[in-house]
């Protein structure tokens, strides 16, 4: 009889580790996501630095996103040129130093500019999968959309964050409001995936 009270107990003890893990587990996992989330969301004074000198560019949304993040000095062309004036011009001074890097600065940016052809005002959410209905693997920065164009780019607009994503899919369906179903990834550039659905722009950009 007692070992059969301490096989019971036992067995209780078990099945409610079992319990607990299944319980735990996933929240753990679930913490953990959020933390990444947030950690990815929180601004470096870096990131803040440029932020503060993207939002002072007009259309700044319609600049590839990497142009915030290096200078014209890696372009070769635009690099070879400015070493070129301060040889012609050994005598400059810092004034004239800082507008001729402006200068070049700025047509950096325009090679990296795209005019828009439309606009769509809504709500996002993010989503995944394997396989798109435009016939190409889901990976990156893409998205559905129930009217633009397959392999379309597109820069996502929400506050003052923005992605560039590929049309791959179709969708959303359901609410009308759903202009856009982001990937993950694209998603997070813009706002943590706890936010669950965010307002957007959405701008169709010129190829």
């Amino acid at each position: 009889m007692k070992n059969n009270k301490r096989m019971t107990v036992v067995i209780a003890a078990v099945l409610a580790a079992l319990l607990v893990g299944a319980i735990l587990l996933p929240l753990a996992a679930r913490a953990e996501e959020l933390a990444t989330d947030l950690e990815s969301a929180a601004p470096t004074t870096s990131m803040l630095d440029s932020l503060a000198g993207m939002l002072a560019v007009k259309r700044w949304w319609q600049y590839e996103p990497e142009v915030w993040k290096h200078s014209f000095r890696e372009h070769p062309a635009l690099d070879n040129e400015y070493d070129n004036w301060l040889s012609a011009n050994p005598t400059s001074t810092a004034p004239a130093r800082d507008n001729y890097r402006d200068s070049l600065e700025r047509q950096h940016r325009e090679m990296h500019f795209h005019e828009t052809v439309e606009h769509q005002q809504g709500q996002a959410v993010w989503y995944s999968g394997g396989s798109g209905a435009c016939g190409k693997p889901l990976k990156g920065y893409y998205a559905a959309s129930r009217a633009l164009p397959c392999g379309s780019t597109v820069s996502v607009r929400s506050g003052k964050r923005y992605v560039f994503v590929t049309i791959l899919d179709r969708g959303p369906f359901g609410s009308s409001s759903r202009i856009l179903d982001l990937s993950k990834a694209a998603f997070r550039e813009l706002s943590p995936l706890g936010a669950g659905v965010i307002n957007v722009d959405a701008y169709r950009l010129k190829d």
